[in-house]
């Protein structure tokens, strides 16, 4: 067996160079790329006998993929991901599904994946966003839970991530509903805050979602992020609205840039020409050496 063994080790290692989907079609891969995440360590494998008939599935589960016959491959290593228990083969069954749309293998595999990596924070979050995209909405608030009861740190990381997570569903105010109960779970978390005021924003709910922006900025008032939201939400209302915090808050805040910009494009917008080359000013002094401020300044000064 210890041939067979180190065929297939070597076939699993050597598989994203020969045989490996395409980037934008296995799941989490955008996300992950953009992520700081904290390398995972190395599952624990599954103590068996390789068979000639498990590497012999393989083997056609891998000409499979060759040959885009991407149903049938996702069919034979969800089989294999059944019989071996091995992490890598049920991450590996979960890509070759969803890049299918086999959407009940899919599950299935990633269900796998994660029984078989019960830590792996991608396993869960790949099941979850799975489920997403099956209209599973309530099957995934469990993993987000867990994913949630992480650390202070992934704590916050998945709240911004989330309503990426959450986008397919097509019932936004239950999506709103489900992102605002997790961030009450977490009263002291800006970013949980913050996720809710996303969510109701895309529900359509305003008035929630400056609710829960105005209650993210008590927890973290110089968090830039959070009061550029609670712009573009006012601006929904009126742009005077808009105006009208974002002077506020640059009173109590003057070295947040992004707020000053976007406070000189609505001044702009609403021919206040004179406050925005003020405002402009401000910038320029603040970061002389900054080219994007000074294209940007540029750009502005042109309109007016």
């Amino acid at each position: 067996m210890t041939l067979f063994r180190a065929l297939l080790c070597a076939l699993i290692a050597l598989q994203a160079g020969c045989a490996q989907l395409p980037a934008s079609e296995q799941p989490g891969t955008a996300d992950n790329a953009q992520q700081a995440r904290k390398p995972e360590p190395a599952p624990a494998l599954p103590s068996q006998d390789l068979t000639r008939e498990l590497l012999y599935e393989y083997l056609l589960a891998e000409m499979a993929v060759n040959r885009q016959e991407y149903g049938l491959a996702a069919q034979l290593y969800v089989d294999l991901a059944r019989k071996t228990r091995d992490p890598r083969i049920a991450r590996r069954a979960t890509n070759v599904a969803v890049h299918a749309r086999q959407a009940a293998l899919a599950v299935e595999a990633a269900t796998l994946w994660l029984q078989a990596e019960p830590g792996s924070a991608s396993a869960r979050q790949t099941l979850a966003s799975i489920l997403i995209s099956s209209g599973a909405l309530q099957d995934v608030r469990p993993h987000l839970e867990v994913l949630l009861a992480g650390g202070p740190e992934q704590t916050a990381q998945v709240f911004l991530q989330m309503n990426n997570l959450l986008a397919h569903h097509a019932d936004k105010a239950a999506v709103a509903k489900l992102v605002d109960e997790l961030a009450q779970a977490h009263p002291k978390v800006p970013e949980g805050q913050l996720a809710a005021a996303q969510a109701y924003w895309n529900a359509g709910q305003t008035d929630a979602a400056l609710t829960a922006t105005g209650q993210a900025l008590k927890l973290r008032p110089d968090w830039e992020l959070a009061a550029l939201f609670q712009v573009q939400a006012l601006q929904r209302r009126s742009n005077a609205d808009a105006i009208a915090f974002a002077r506020t808050y640059l009173d109590e805040h003057p070295a947040a840039k992004d707020v000053r910009l976007s406070l000189v494009r609505m001044l702009v917008a609403s021919h206040m020409y004179d406050e925005a080359r003020r405002e402009i000013q401000t910038l320029v002094q603040a970061s002389p050496d900054n080219p994007d401020i000074a294209l940007t300044a540029g750009l502005l000064g042109v309109q007016m």
